[in-house]
């Protein structure tokens, strides 16, 4: 469909269409996070990612809306002595 939706129209399409395939997802997040390789999982941000799509999908199929997390990934320089 083109044309112009509300935000709370594609919202409710995202969350529809998540519930609907969840077992796929959820079984797909569970191979991924047991199949890391070792640079993966040296790499916080990989780790950071998944456990985060695990959750908001957790909260879609609760049906509770997640609060944003704030956080950088910006690595900053270490303070010099």
């Amino acid at each position: 469909m083109m044309g112009m939706k509300k935000l709370s129209e594609i919202d409710n399409e995202l969350r529809a269409a998540i519930r609907a395939k969840k077992g796929k997802i959820k079984s797909w997040l569970d191979g991924k996070l047991a199949k890391l390789s070792p640079d993966e999982k040296r790499d916080p941000r990989v780790v950071e990612d998944l456990l985060w799509i695990r959750d908001e999908l957790r909260a879609l199929s609760d049906g509770k809306k997640s609060k944003p997390k704030k956080k950088s990934r910006r690595i900053t320089p270490s303070a010099s002595p």
